[in-house]
């Protein structure tokens, strides 16, 4: 078993600890190790998570392995907390950090109050996300319309029947994914239109 850090935003965090998150999706920096296959369709074949000739390891684990979660940290009262929560620590401030709040790549191990167990890891392009999985990456469907574009019933001041606003923010959970996605990666080239190969990593929240 390895252990290895990752970073989650202060939404996903909060995901993970009501355990509404038990998938993430990261890119594969890599896009050119997975390619077309003989035999019929286009298939990951240079992905599993082992070393050798032509595979390339996934860089967050295989099943069994663990992932501490590093997370933005803020100060209070000469303290440490979480950000995401406000939860508070028994952790002094170190004199050493000026900047505040701490962002979470600079969270050290110690600090980290989250681990998972990986319980599968593939390779698939983003657009392939089902609506249960992009549910089980922590997103919701709209709450107004529940995905389906139109009000049902009175909600908000708003009688059953209209249209849903156009801040609706993403429809069904799948389309909400899709929004959250485009925010983290589109500006580096990985955007939901261009479907990028990405590593769909699920786990389980261990208990601590």
């Amino acid at each position: 078993m390895r252990e290895r850090p990752i970073l989650f935003s202060g939404p996903m965090v909060r995901a993970l600890l009501a355990d509404k998150k038990t998938q993430t999706r990261r890119v594969v920096k890599d896009q050119s190790s997975v390619s077309d296959v003989a035999g019929g369709g286009v298939e990951p074949v240079i992905w599993w998570p082992r070393d050798g000739d032509n595979l390339l390891p996934c860089p967050y684990g295989s099943q069994g392995d663990q992932l501490w979660v590093r997370e933005m940290l803020t100060r209070s009262g000469g303290m440490v907390q979480y950000a995401a929560d406000l939860q508070a620590t028994k952790i002094v401030w170190p004199a050493s950090w000026r900047q505040d709040p701490r962002p979470s790549i600079h969270m050290p191990r110690v600090f980290s109050r989250i681990t998972l167990e990986l319980t599968d890891v593939r390779v698939q392009r983003v657009q392939e996300i089902s609506e249960e999985d992009a549910q089980a990456e922590g997103c919701d469907p709209c709450p107004r319309c529940k995905g389906e574009g139109t009000i049902i019933a009175w909600q908000d001041g708003m009688p059953g029947g209209e249209e849903c606003p156009e801040y609706c923010y993403g429809r069904k959970a799948r389309g909400s994914f899709a929004a959250l996605w485009d925010s983290i990666n589109e500006k580096r080239g990985f955007g939901w239109s261009n479907n990028p190969w990405c590593w769909c990593i699920s786990f389980r929240r261990l208990e601590t």
